[in-house]
C-alpha cells in the first residue's frame, strides 16, 4: 500500500508539473473581426474617350467601410513583449468618385460626384509581422501598444461610375502588391489563465507605387487570445 501511495503521489506531482508547464507556455493564438474605414484617396490620372482624346486630371475617391478579419500565432517574450505572425483579409467598396479634368478637355468631368453603377469592390489580403508591449499594469485589464509591417495584395473590380447628369466613367480593375506598416493600441481583458478578449484600434498605411492613390485605413476590431 505504501508503494502504491508513493506511485500515486509521484504521478500526481508529474501531472501537476505538466499542467504548470502548459499554463506557462509562451505560445498563443489570436483572432479578430472588425470594421475598416479606408481614407479618401486622391491621385493624378489621364482621362481618355472612345475617340482617342486624352487629357490630364485628378480623381478623388471615397469608400464605404467594410469587414476585416485577422488570425495569427504569437509568442510571449520577457518583460511584457510579444511578437505575432498574422494573416488578414478585408473587403470594402467605392462610395463616390469625383473626377476633375484639369485642362478642361472633358467639361463633364468637373469635380462633381459619380456613384458606382457596377463593380466597385476591393479585396485586400495581408501577411504581417507585429511586435507588442503589454504595459506593466496589474489586474485583469492590461493596456498594450504595438506596431508591425507586412505585405498587402489589393484586388479591385472593374468599376463603372455614373453622374447625376448621366455621364459615365470606366475605372479599370486589377491587382497590386505593396508593403505597409501599422500601429495599434488596445486592451487585454483577461478572462482566465487561457482566454483574453482584446478590443483595439489599428492604423494601417500602405506604401503605394508612384502615381497610385494613397491607401490609409482606420480599423476598429474585437479579438480573442488563447494561450496554448
Amino acid at each position: 500500500m505504501r508503494v502504491a501511495a508513493c506511485v500515486l503521489l509521484a504521478c500526481a506531482g508529474a501531472i501537476g508539473v505538466a499542467q504548470t508547464a502548459c499554463a506557462q507556455s509562451p505560445w498563443y493564438v489570436e483572432g479578430s473581426a472588425g470594421a475598416l474605414w479606408r481614407s479618401n484617396a486622391n491621385r493624378s490620372t489621364i482621362f481618355n474617350n472612345a475617340l482617342g482624346i486624352t487629357g490630364p486630371g485628378t480623381e478623388t475617391v471615397t469608400y464605404n467601410p467594410g469587414p476585416v478579419f485577422n488570425l495569427g500565432l504569437g509568442y510571449r517574450l520577457p518583460l511584457g513583449f510579444r511578437v505575432e505572425a498574422e494573416g488578414g483579409y478585408a473587403h470594402y467598396s467605392i462610395d463616390t468618385v469625383s473626377p476633375l479634368s484639369t485642362d478642361g478637355t472633358f467639361p463633364t468631368l468637373n469635380g462633381s460626384s459619380f456613384t458606382p453603377q457596377s463593380g466597385g469592390g476591393r479585396d485586400q489580403y495581408s501577411g504581417k509581422l507585429n511586435a507588442f508591449y503589454d504595459l506593466p499594469f496589474s489586474g485583469w485589464i492590461v493596456p498594450y501598444v504595438g506596431a508591425g509591417l507586412g505585405v498587402y495584395v489589393n484586388k479591385s473590380q472593374t468599376t463603372v461610375v455614373i453622374s447625376q447628369s448621366g455621364s459615365r466613367l470606366n475605372m479599370a480593375g486589377g491587382s497590386s502588391t505593396n508593403s505597409g506598416v501599422l500601429a495599434e493600441v488596445g486592451l487585454n481583458i483577461i478572462l482566465d489563465s487561457n482566454w483574453s478578449v482584446v478590443p483595439s484600434y489599428r492604423f494601417e498605411h500602405l506604401f503605394t507605387k508612384s502615381g497610385a492613390a494613397g491607401n490609409d485605413a482606420n480599423i476598429l476590431k474585437l479579438g480573442f487570445r488563447y494561450a496554448l
